[in-house]
């Protein structure tokens, strides 16, 4: 069984059947501990169970090359140009046909019974027919194109759904849409056949899916900390209360005091003693104010800082020792403004490294991944037969 075949027989209304292998299927029983064990050279394993649910979207499905010359005659790769929101552009991609249809099957590879996906459909001939010359004597020779399927989310949904959730090496496809299949270049050069995955939701390099058991753990740990800290909150704001409460009755204390003392000082002679323990008086519950004010503002700070982190805290760390000492020395809007600003220009940081990161990083073997070069030398098979 050969990857890639073109009927002999003579375009019929201007078009040239083919077929080709989209990708091999690997056994239920290569998954271990819910990742696979054997998987394509981009780290996929397809399963017969998810392959088969998809198999109505390789109908239409667009077969295309890269032509690198006028005469339309030798091809290269995909045609990817760049890459827009995470999502790639073949902007250099030529339509050449499409698929009518897929299926699986068993087929013999290397002397080696394999399952694999299939495509069967029509290339237009009339428009591309040197190419496609071209294509159907090399094949005579022996020669075998590379080909790479292409998929994608399905419409409405923001990623490729994987068993177990994404990962480098056995990652197992299971809800997408077959979109596209390239033939790439006849001549070998290097190594560019590759199976495409396009998920608009792995931006940076990785697709952090959650199974239900994590998703679960991480909304009770949200829980948890939002408990925690209304609690903090609701205590400190007690606190506050109280201390308030504390504050208006020393104040009132010290106005009556200050009341009393303007009385004693219209008798001076006679009243120096009282006047003197009165200012003793008025010392003691200003000391006693100070304190309590100072430990108001100072839970006040702390009830202004209870959401931030002891890193991001660190930034004003001289303000708030200061504070603490005298908390007339700076005020809360000014500690909380600073650690604010420090944040915002880190995630501006931040968010900046990301777009550079994804940028430099998407990899081409995240994007791409060859249907298996083991099945590139396979048994050529006359065809002739099942053309009639």
């Amino acid at each position: 069984m050969i990857k890639f075949e073109l009927s002999s027989k003579k375009p019929v209304n201007g078009k040239k059947y083919f077929k080709a292998i989209l990708h091999e299927i690997y056994p239920d029983d290569s998954v271990v501990n819910e990742t696979g064990t054997l998987y394509n050279d981009n780290g996929i394993t397809y399963l017969e169970k998810y392959t088969r649910m998809q198999l109505d979207s390789i109908q239409n499905m667009s077969i295309t090359v890269e032509f690198t010359n006028d005469q339309r005659t030798e091809i290269y790769g995909h045609g990817l140009t760049d890459i827009e929101d995470g999502m790639p552009v073949f902007r250099n991609a030529t339509m050449i046909g499409n698929f009518t249809n897929g299926y699986i099957d068993t087929v013999n590879i290397d002397g080696e019974d394999k399952r694999v996906c299939i495509g069967e459909g029509y290339l237009d001939y009339q428009r591309y027919k040197d190419f496609i010359d071209i294509l159907e004597e090399r094949l005579s020779e022996g020669e075998q194109p590379k080909g790479s399927v292409e998929f994608s989310h399905k419409e409405g949904k923001e990623s490729i759904g994987y068993l177990y959730g994404w990962k480098e090496k056995g990652r197992i496809p299971v809800d997408y849409d077959y979109t596209g299949y390239a033939i790439l270049e006849i001549r070998p050069s290097d190594e560019v056949a590759t199976i495409v995955e396009i998920n608009e939701n792995k931006k940076n390099k990785e697709d952090y899916s959650m199974d239900e058991k994590q998703m679960e753990q991480l909304i009770a740990n949200v829980k948890s900390a939002v408990a925690e800290t209304n609690s903090k909150n609701s205590e400190y704001e007690a606190q506050i209360n109280e201390l308030n409460s504390t504050l208006e009755t020393k104040e009132a204390e010290i106005a009556e005091l200050n009341a009393k003392n303007v009385d004693v000082e219209e008798n001076v002679g006679a009243k120096d003693k009282e006047i003197a323990e009165l200012n003793a008086m008025v010392e003691k519950i200003t000391s006693e104010l100070n304190e309590c004010k100072k430990e108001n503002a100072v839970n006040e700070l702390n009830s202004a800082l209870v959401n931030f982190t002891d890193d991001e805290k660190k930034v004003a760390e001289v303000e708030i020792n200061s504070f603490k000492e005298d908390f007339n020395s700076t005020s809360v809007d000014v500690i909380v403004t600073k650690i604010n600003a420090a944040i915002g220009a880190k995630t501006k940081e931040s968010q900046i490294a990301e777009i550079n990161s994804a940028k430099e990083q998407i990899k081409t073997e995240d994007i791409f991944g060859f249907v298996d070069e083991a099945d590139t030398n396979a048994e050529i098979v006359d065809l002739n037969g099942m053309f009639e």
